[in-house]
């Protein structure tokens, strides 16, 4: 049986006796204490508050009630602390080479991240590296594995496990030649493919009637790249062994580096594709801007870059003439350009769902939340967000008694509180942009390096028609 022992706020040494045991707890009071029913008892678990890591988390719209339970669980977290630090400040000593490591690491690739960036592969090393050190940070502030630290390190730890399977599995399917000659065997097919394609389209596909030259001259001019890509490929082997040679070490870390040289092998294969997809979305885009201009010329209207509106404006009869012709050829121009575009947008959309979808995945395996599952799993103390109050009185002279019950919130709530900081979701889809930039080909959202040069060519260009209007109008 254990006595607590609480003394009124007097120089007296009168107060409350409460006599606890296993069954419950029993109170006595001196002679000159108030009336028990003044008195509010709360029997909470401590353990709880000292290990619970997500109840200090005040959840949004909450009153302020909630405020109590975490000035308690900050103070028994603080008593807590001093006696884990006595144990971690010895650890501390033994891992600091560890520590320095991936800082290191860190700075020397983030130097040259301008030009990782662009590579699937480096973007995972850069993210890994932040993600280790974001680690070894809160291990050491902490002093202790959370429940975003232990997410993170399972998560890892399942990560390079799925690596190793996959590789064991190439190793079993008697995949044993460079797979520099696998990519060049697929880059052969690919590129065989597209040529046939190109010779289809050259041609009458599905029976349309197309401008014969101008499609003969788009096909040989998209045929000559293809064939340019490939001898590039062909002379590039040996460096491209070598590169490979690089990716195996990267790909004995996990499957997550696995799926990001298999994004990079992706669009190395496909980037003649992409430029394909760039010159016809290029092209498409130049006649639809031109035939919209015409159109308003033929209404008597006029774009004012200045103020960013269309006025009237008075055409005389040889501007007429022109933009009549012009109109003319853009718009029997406009189905072969327009042919090409559908085809090549939607090679290049299959391109960007496959790199999609490995890019999910290395999400997922980054994000795995085995830790807090298991914790969630068997109702650790670890992951009670919210308490439960109870309130029971015996009679009108007994004092109220609070029992706390602490409560654990939903899965899909713990796992979201306890995603490491280092995990960025993927951005959303929005396909209502989606639609309008495939309509117009504005090619913001497919291009990767040239989109820089087209805002400075715009800003060229509207500078130059601005500079027009204003000699116009003096």
């Amino acid at each position: 049986m254990v006595s607590l022992k609480l003394e009124a706020p007097s120089f007296n040494r009168n107060g409350i006796v409460i006599l606890m045991n296993d069954d419950g707890f029993r109170i006595s009071q001196s002679t000159n204490t108030q009336d028990l029913s003044s008195v509010v008892m709360i029997v909470y678990d401590d353990e709880v508050f000292k290990h619970s890591e997500l109840i200090l988390q005040q959840p949004e719209g909450s009153s302020s009630h909630y405020n109590h339970f975490i000035v308690l669980a900050n103070l028994l977290k603080q008593e807590q602390e001093r006696k884990r630090n006595k144990i971690w400040n010895f650890l501390l000593y033994l891992w600091a080479l560890l520590y320095y490591i991936p800082q290191a690491s860190l700075l020397c690739v983030s130097k040259a991240n301008p030009v990782l960036q662009y590579s699937a592969l480096g973007s995972r090393l850069h993210g890994f590296l932040e993600s280790l050190n974001w680690c070894m940070e809160s291990l050491k502030s902490e002093r202790k594995v959370s429940l975003k630290v232990g997410n993170y390190l399972l998560a890892t730890v399942v990560d390079i496990c799925a690596g190793i399977l996959v590789l064991h599995f190439l190793d079993y399917l008697g995949v044993t030649s460079p797979l520099s000659n696998y990519l060049l065997k697929i880059a052969k097919d690919v590129v065989h493919t597209l040529q046939q394609l190109l010779q289809w389209l050259s041609g009458s596909p599905a029976g349309l009637k197309l401008n014969g030259p101008f499609n003969l001259m788009m096909g040989q001019f998209f045929m000559y790249h293809i064939k340019l890509w490939w001898i590039f490929l062909s002379v590039a082997q040996p460096v491209l062994e070598f590169l490979f040679t690089i990716f195996l070490i990267f790909g004995r870390l996990g499957v997550t580096f696995q799926a990001a040289i298999l994004s990079d092998l992706l669009a190395l294969v496909s980037f003649h594709i992409y430029c394909i997809y760039v010159y016809a979305a290029r092209v498409y885009y130049l006649q639809l801007s031109g035939l919209r201009a015409l159109w308003r010329l033929f209404l008597g209207r006029k774009h004012n870059p200045l103020r960013e509106r269309v006025d009237s404006c008075e055409y005389s009869l040889d501007q007429l003439f022109v933009g009549t012709l012009a109109f003319t050829i853009l718009l029997f121009l406009l189905p072969t350009t327009l042919m090409y575009y559908v085809v090549f947008t939607t090679m290049r959309l299959i391109l960007l769902c496959l790199s999609g979808i490995l890019t999910q995945a290395c999400f997922v395996f980054h994000a795995l939340p085995l830790f807090a599952t298991i914790h969630w799993i068997f109702r650790s103390k670890r992951v009670c967000r919210s308490v439960y109050v109870t309130a029971k009185t015996c009679n009108k002279d007994s004092p109220v008694v609070l029992y706390v019950t602490p409560v654990a919130d939903t899965w899909w709530n713990t796992v979201n509180c306890c995603l490491p900081d280092t995990v960025l979701c993927p951005p959303r889809v929005q396909f209502g942009q989606l639609v309008h930039k495939l309509l117009w080909a504005v090619d913001k959202l497919f291009t990767f390096s040239h989109v820089n040069i087209d805002h400075r060519t715009s800003r060229v260009i509207q500078s130059a028609e601005d500079e027009e209007h204003c000699k116009g109008m003096d």
